[in-house]
This record gives C-alpha cells, structure tokens and sequence, in this order.
C-alpha cells in the first residue's frame, strides 16, 4: 500500500514545495479557510511559510499531516441531549472504572 508521501511524489514529481493552495485542495480544506487561518493566526494543521509573496507547504510536512488523518474517525459531536445509547455506554464505563 502507498503512503501519503509516495502518492504526494508522484502526483508532484521532483518537488519538495507546493503552493499553498495545491496543498490546500491535498488535505481537503477549502482555500479561503486555509488563506483566513494564515490572516489572523489560528495557523494551519501543516507548517507553511511565506516565499516571497507566495505561501508554501514543504511536501514532508503535507503528507505527515495526511498521514495522522488516516486513522481518526469523521465522527462529529452530536448537539442535544445524548442518545439512549450513549448514555447507557457511558454509565457502563462509569462502574467499571
């Protein structure tokens, strides 16, 4: 199975910096959001640094990124009240520990 850097390196031969947009659209961030965070200092999840008047994304740090992102679950918190479920799973992890 190929690893993030190998998809990266043949996707981008020869380069070992992207533009911040390429590598924006790579980890699935929208532009603006990636440019919005860089603006007012939250940062981005990779390091990226200004190049003359361009931002870019050494390909290591991009595909170290992609990486940690392979094994975590798109599970977003629910709003509300917790489901029966996860209530009940909860007090099961209560009085066991």
């Amino acid at each position: 199975m190929l690893n993030s850097l190998q998809i990266l390196q043949d996707k981008y031969p020869g380069a070992t910096l992207l533009p911040l947009k390429a590598a924006l659209r790579e980890a699935a961030l929208a532009p603006q959001t990636g440019y919005n965070r860089l603006s007012d200092g939250r940062g981005l999840p990779f390091s990226a640094k200004k190049q003359g008047k361009q931002w870019v994304v050494h390909l290591l740090d991009l595909a170290v990124y992609m990486e940690s992102m392979r094994g975590q679950k798109n599970e977003k918190k629910r709003r509300g009240r917790p489901t029966k479920a996860a209530q009940v799973a909860a007090h099961a992890g209560a009085e066991r520990a």
